[in-house]
């Protein structure tokens, strides 16, 4: 699962040639910083739910996933209703999008990133009536935190890590990782790995 903030117009293709050497399919959820029309003639997720976004689904009876895309900072009603749609009648869903839904106490939060729409996105998730849990990035940092039948894992950047904790926006260019998902049925357990880089 890629997370977004794939690259710049010229290093998309770059990214999508090194992908083919490995032997793993990669779902991917688009970020700020990607432009649905650059991606998807290199990427097929399959149908397209909503025109002119990367949004989908999986089923297998037991975990519903869904796929959102929040490149304009905002999910937007379509994808919003769309959503509702894939939620009725599921049990438990992981929900994977590029940008926090539940507030996080932290500069970066403050200082406008914040998806435009997560109150809305909130209130689908609240009313879906089934255990959904999110996984997202965005804040480059790691948090995690549950409300009401939501809970949200933030994974850490491959690049650097924003300061979570701070009066003031710091960056931690030192400091990389990723989030390993392990899915059993309807169980799902995770792990942050942090790597430092040397120098």
């Amino acid at each position: 699962m890629i997370g977004g903030d794939i690259g710049t117009k010229e290093s998309v293709p770059d990214f999508f040639e090194l992908l083919k050497g490995y032997a793993f399919t990669a779902s991917i959820s688009l970020g700020n910083h990607d432009i649905y029309c650059n991606l998807a003639r290199y990427h097929d997720s399959g149908a397209a739910e909503v025109e002119g976004k990367a949004c989908f689904s999986h089923d297998d009876g037991v975990l519903k996933r869904v796929y959102l895309d929040s490149s304009d900072n905002a999910v937007g009603d379509k994808q919003i209703a769309w959503l509702a749609r894939e939620l009725s009648g599921a049990n438990k869903a992981a929900l994977f999008l590029h940008h926090p839904i539940l507030e996080i106490d932290t500069p970066l939060e403050r200082a406008g990133a914040a998806l435009k729409d997560r109150h809305k996105l909130k209130t689908v998730l609240t009313r879906a009536g089934c255990e959904v849990t999110v996984f997202c990035g965005h804040y480059h940092m790691i948090d995690e935190t549950c409300e009401t039948n939501i809970r949200q894992f933030v994974t850490p950047a491959v690049s650097y890590q924003i300061v979570k904790q701070a009066s003031r926006l710091r960056v931690d260019t030192k400091t990389f990782g990723y989030r390993i998902l392990e899915i059993d049925g309807a169980e799902i357990k995770t792990e942050v790995i942090l790597l430092t880089k040397n120098g």
